[in-house]
């Protein structure tokens, strides 16, 4: 008996792979039970930035290969408000459970048998699908989904997403705030890929801006130590709100894809690019996330600023913080480049 026990043990790590396999397929037919028996079903994950380029990229697939019924399953926190950015109408939103279920199953019987694609083929939880040929230099971040993901033919387009502009009752609200039309900088410091600034140097910057007459707002889910004022905008306001302000100063994350279409002063901060660090799985660099690299903003657009600094590494990134006395250097050099980047009103 505690053989048996100890064996069932041992496979249990592998009955419950089987289990959400079955699972997966389980929910599958219930969707198509649903919406029709043809029905593609893309299986959506990733951060804010993966999720937004998945759905402007996503068209250039159905159309390539002729797929009339599709339905989008995601797990993300903002899916929901993204896919309302693209009035995207085929979006069913699922717990994690349920898709890495449906994962499970891509893994055992594979996208054709399953009618199924998978738009962020590389999280953890499918264990053969690494690639780190779409991180070395020849590529940049919108290669990996064109042609690693979708495999799309060169000419794509992005479809283009629908902002709520603003009404007077926002704008009365924003008034009432402080904001200042054409005077203000929406500060974003947040992202999931790479590490943070601390809020004493944020609060240096925020200290440079307002004696340069602007008023700063922080883009923050909690403001903890920040001497400006919070402002959580939904991304459905988040390009018209920043065209009012006139200036976004940000670290590099999903939610510079979302404004990069915003007509206003753009500022854009990245870790530095290092030799030592392993870029086999996780990158964020210029070289590699750069708006402008990724056509995301035109090569000739005066509006962008991208900066990089030894200050934040990719949360992929192992090292241990720079030595004190080097911090103290790199932090007046990125405080100087900031502030040269807005003029003086």
């Amino acid at each position: 008996m505690t053989g048996l026990k100890s064996f069932i043990r041992e496979k249990t790590p592998f009955v419950e792979s089987l289990y959400k396999a079955w699972n997966g397929v389980k929910v599958l037919r219930q969707i198509r039970a649903r919406y029709g028996r043809d029905t593609h079903v893309f299986l959506m994950r990733g951060a804010t930035g993966d999720t937004y380029l998945q759905l402007a990229l996503i068209d250039n697939y159905i159309r390539e290969r002729h797929i009339g019924s599709y339905k989008i399953i995601g797990d993300s926190a903002g899916c929901q408000e993204l896919g309302n950015l693209f009035q995207e109408k085929n979006l069913i939103a699922m717990n994690g459970y349920k898709v890495e279920s449906i994962e499970k199953a891509y893994m055992l019987l594979g996208s054709r048998k399953l009618n199924l694609t998978i738009l962020f083929p590389w999280t953890y939880t499918l264990y053969c699908n690494r690639c780190r040929i779409r991180m070395t230099e020849r590529f940049h971040f919108m290669d990996t989904y064109q042609y690693y993901v979708l495999d799309l033919k060169d000419g794509m387009q992005m479809r283009v997403p629908q902002f709520r502009q603003l009404t007077q009752e926002r704008l009365e609200e924003l008034s009432h705030k402080g904001l200042a039309k054409g005077k203000t900088v929406i500060v974003a410091p947040e992202a999931n890929s790479i590490t943070q600034l601390d809020t004493a140097l944020w609060n240096r910057i925020i200290e440079g801006l307002e004696q340069k007459g602007y008023t700063v707002i922080m883009n923050v889910t909690q403001n903890e130590g920040y001497r400006a004022p919070d402002y959580f905008c939904a991304y459905a306001e988040s390009v018209p709100l920043l065209e009012y302000a006139g200036h976004f100063l940000g670290l590099r994350s999903g939610l510079c894809d979302i404004v990069s279409s915003a007509k206003c002063r753009k500022v854009v901060i990245y870790p530095a690019k290092t030799a030592r660090a392993d870029y086999s799985e996780h990158r964020t660099e210029i070289e590699f996330c750069g708006l402008k690299r990724m056509h995301l903003i035109e090569e000739s657009d005066d509006t962008l600023t991208e900066i990089d600094t030894p200050l934040i590494r990719n949360i992929t990134d192992k090292r241990e913080a720079l030595p004190r006395q080097e911090q103290e250097y790199e932090e007046t050099q990125l405080i100087r480049k900031v502030l040269d980047c807005f003029q003086e009103l």
